[in-house]
């Protein structure tokens, strides 16, 4: 039996204006992350779900929590290598350094000791 497959379309993403709506929680990931991912610029062609995920996000990244945003970061960053995803890794990464989480402080948060073994 011959199954071809083919790509799915591509959904370009919409411009950030698109969604008034959605503004406070584009400008907050504008500040978090330093620009909005193209994944919730497409996800707002349904605002509602756009809006979960952003609420959702701010759950995760509160500055109130008692894990410290940094070391979040390098959770994340450690999770998506662990995952493969070359995207994720990309981006918490970038937001671990836009926070300056520095490699010894990582690497003690993270219990790995700084001294090379015996």
């Amino acid at each position: 039996m011959d199954q071809r497959t083919t790509s799915s379309p591509r959904l370009m993403p919409l411009p950030p204006e698109h969604s008034p709506e959605l503004q406070d929680q584009f400008e907050a990931m504008r500040k978090n992350l330093g620009f909005i991912p193209n994944s919730i610029l497409i996800m707002q062609r349904r605002p509602k779900l756009a809006k979960a995920l952003a609420q959702m996000t701010a759950a995760v990244w509160d500055p109130e929590g008692k894990v410290d945003r940094g070391f979040k970061r390098i959770i994340a960053h450690v999770a998506s290598r662990t995952a493969g995803c070359q995207y994720c890794m990309a981006h918490t990464a970038g937001g671990a350094l836009r926070f300056r989480h520095r490699r010894q402080e990582a690497r003690r948060g993270l219990g790995v000791s700084d001294k090379p073994p015996l």
